[in-house]
């Protein structure tokens, strides 16, 4: 037996209260170890409230525990793989954005780096050329 199979049945066998001393006490091991576990029988756990509380008010005798459960962790394991994914894609987002803020800082850097070694090892000065030039006053400006 697998250690995610026997995880699932454990979780299942405590919701419906039929652990054994021995196995509750591996239950709490594994839950004391593993953070991921820990948030996993949370959810599992909301979705049996949830269910049976579905199952009191509709009052719908007719559907197994076994059923409700199979299709408690269908819906569990098509949720996860997608939050899982869209980790994945934030962190390679995040991951771009800092390596795009890193180069173009490193660029503006040696920019100005460079233009000061052109202005040092220049021998004559550099003149900018004029942005505009007066050729008279009038008025208040005389």
């Amino acid at each position: 037996m697998n250690d995610k199979h026997e995880w699932e049945e454990l979780v299942d066998r405590h919701l419906r209260g039929e652990l054994s001393e021995s196995e509750k006490e591996r239950l709490a091991e594994l839950l004391d170890s593993d953070p991921e576990a820990r948030k996993a029988f949370v959810e599992y756990a909301q979705w049996d409230t949830r269910f049976a509380e579905t199952m009191r008010e509709d009052g719908d005798s007719l559907r197994k525990p076994d059923v409700l459960l199979a299709e408690r962790m269908t819906a569990i394991r098509e949720r996860l793989p997608r939050t899982t994914l869209l980790r994945v894609l934030l962190a390679v987002a995040a991951l771009v954005i800092v390596t795009l803020a890193a180069g173009l800082f490193y660029q503006q850097s040696s920019a100005d780096r460079r233009i000061a070694e052109i202005k040092k090892n220049s021998p004559r000065p550099i003149i900018e050329p004029p942005i505009a030039r007066i050729t008279g006053l009038s008025g208040s400006l005389i």
